[in-house]
């Protein structure tokens, strides 16, 4: 029994070894793939960057005043001299403050002058005793309420 396995087992190995040599496996036709064509051309690329250029020197104009932009005197990047205007303002916003600024001066000059005469006319009527010192001192607090204001004028 044992012979029989063996010669059943070299004779397995045999007849695979005389197996034809010239038979190779045959391979898979190759995959199918799409194929462009190129041409050449002149082109451009362009790249953008996640970045913020700096100068060596940055300056930062803040502005001194609120206000609209009339006109702008400089192209950016541009190079400046000191005392160059840059900028114009609108000035109509500013011209009225001053108007009205100048308005209640003139108002307060006014009552001032006023005043004065107020006192100036009183003053002789409480001498003769026609009308009361209360009338005189009422006129006199007036004039020393609006004193000030003739002050700020000379240092103008």
């Amino acid at each position: 029994m044992k012979n029989v396995i063996i010669t059943s087992f070299i004779l397995a190995l045999v007849l695979s070894s005389c197996a034809d040599k010239n038979q190779a496996p045959t391979a898979p036709p190759p995959p199918v793939l799409p194929v462009l064509a190129i041409t050449s051309a002149n082109t451009t690329t362009d790249s953008e960057y996640p970045a913020s250029i700096q100068g060596t020197v940055d300056v930062e104009i803040r502005p001194q005043v609120s206000g609209n932009l009339d006109r702008i005197y400089v192209d950016e990047g541009a190079y400046v001299n000191k005392g160059q205007t840059l900028f114009k303002i609108n000035e109509r916003p500013y011209r009225e403050q001053l108007n009205n600024a100048l308005a209640s001066l003139h108002a307060a000059e006014a009552a001032l002058i006023n005043a004065n005469l107020e006192v100036d006319k009183l003053t002789p009527l409480v001498q003769n005793k026609v009308v009361s010192d209360y009338q005189l001192k009422t006129a006199k607090a007036s004039q020393k309420l609006l004193l000030p204001i003739s002050n700020k004028q000379k240092q103008w």
